[in-house]
Order: C-alpha cells, then structure tokens, then sequence
C-alpha cells in the first residue's frame, strides 16, 4: 500500500500500516516535515523516513531538519543505487497487476416510491425552469 500526501494530509489522518514515508518535496515548515514524518510511527509502531533532495537543496534541507530536530543519515546516491534500495526497501516489479477487490453496492434501505429526486414543489432549481426575476421578453 501506498499513500501519496500533500501538506493537506501531514496533519489529522490516521492510516495503519505506514512503515515508510518519502519525503521528495519538502514542505516549508519543520512542524509539517514531523507530521508527515510522524506517519511512520503510530500506536508504538516505526518505521523509515527518507527525505529526497538535490546537492543544490542540501543547505535547506540541513536548516529543516535541524529546526525538526532530526539527525539525519545523509547517503549520496543515484537512480537504481544499491544503497537507495536498501534504505526504501525496494523490490523488482512482480509484473503481476494490482486489482482491487469489487465492492458489493449496498440496496438503499427501506421502500421509497418514485425513486428519484427529493424535490417537491413548484421545480425551482431544476435546469431550465423559473428562476425568477425578468424575462428578456418584453423588454
């Protein structure tokens, strides 16, 4: 499983089962890098935290992560390096495609007749009727 988040969902979501959170743009405040970070580490779990940065990044990743509090481990890698691998757990594609189980729909409960709409009433609202005001006859 994956979740892919925005600074939107580094606070206030609770998803089980997080044992790893990859930071690859990082957010503006260090109390957001800790919430997303946080993911990894519910109910007394852990798990790992890797931050992805360019050389050119590297002094306001240290500043973020210094004003969070983090003594990180820095590994200079490349694409498919070995160290990359290991560090996120990467595994070769099982070339198998996922799909997700189909979800029985519901039957709504109780009878109701008609089926359709809850509107009552004269039609205000529905498309192409009257909804007030002048007419462009008559002008």
């Amino acid at each position: 499983s994956a979740l892919v988040a925005t600074d939107v969902a580094a606070r206030g979501i609770h998803v089980d089962g997080i044992s790893l959170v990859v930071h690859v743009d990082l957010p503006q405040d260090h109390k957001d890098y800790l919430h997303r970070s946080g993911r990894t580490a519910r109910a007394g779990e852990s798990g790992t935290v890797v931050t992805l940065s360019s050389s050119k990044n590297q002094r306001a990743v240290s500043g973020l992560l210094g004003r969070a509090g983090v003594t990180p481990k820095f590994h200079d890698v490349r694409p498919l390096d070995e160290k990359l691998m290991v560090i996120t757990g990467a595994q070769e594609p099982s070339g198998v495609p996922y799909i997700p189980p189909v979800m029985e729909r519901k039957s709504p409960g109780g009878s109701r007749s008609g089926g359709g709409s809850r509107r009552s009433g004269t039609g205000a609202g529905k498309s192409g009727g009257y909804r007030g005001g002048n007419s462009r006859r008559g002008r």
